[in-house]
């Protein structure tokens, strides 16, 4: 049910063990977004955690940054396409996108019964976004209704780096997780 790792500004990157461990428990594809000069900057569709690395190392991430990483379980919609985080666009074509710039993004751990149907292009979150989150302006009631609706473990990202979560999350040494697949990788 994949795996999200919020990072606030001031705070230490993952470690090479939690990255490796949330990549492994969760294999179906990875990305992560930023904010960054009033955006977010979205990358997505890495599967593997070198191409992932790289990517950080060029988008020159540094401990100022807030950054949402996110590391994917499929349940439907198997296609690289469909890793996480997703801008939030009504738009199909942004949805798929693996590199994009949007005024805010959406990280999703959990399954959404509403928008679960079977889906084979779409995901339930890529689904939910379209449906019930594009064109809303987020504030702390908006995902207060969003946790209500879809439930799970969710974390909306602002241009300006504020953050909004949903569900419960496990604090570890200024780091924030969705679940605890960061811990020990399945054999």
């Amino acid at each position: 049910m994949c795996i999200i790792c919020y990072k606030a500004a001031g705070e230490r990157m993952p470690n090479k063990r939690e990255f490796t461990n949330m990549f492994v428990n969760n294999p179906d594809g990875c990305g992560y977004m930023f904010a960054r000069n009033e955006k977010v900057i979205i990358r997505k569709g890495f599967d593997n955690l070198e191409d992932y690395r790289r990517s950080l190392k060029m988008d020159k991430i540094t401990r100022n940054d807030v950054i949402v990483f996110h590391f994917r379980i499929a349940t439907q919609a198997f296609r690289m396409e469909m890793t996480q985080p997703f801008p939030i666009s009504a738009k199909t074509e942004l949805l798929e996108a693996w590199d994009c710039i949007a005024d805010a993004g959406l990280a999703h751990n959990g399954v959404i019964r509403k928008t679960t149907n079977g889906d084979v292009n779409l995901s339930d979150t890529a689904l939910y976004i379209q449906k019930y989150i594009a064109g809303r302006e987020i504030t702390d009631e908006f995902v207060k209704e969003v946790e209500r609706d879809a439930g799970g473990r969710m974390v909306f990202l602002k241009g300006n780096g504020e953050a909004f979560f949903t569900g419960n999350w496990v604090k570890k040494d200024g780091l924030m997780f969705s679940n605890y697949s960061f811990l020990q990788r399945r054999m």
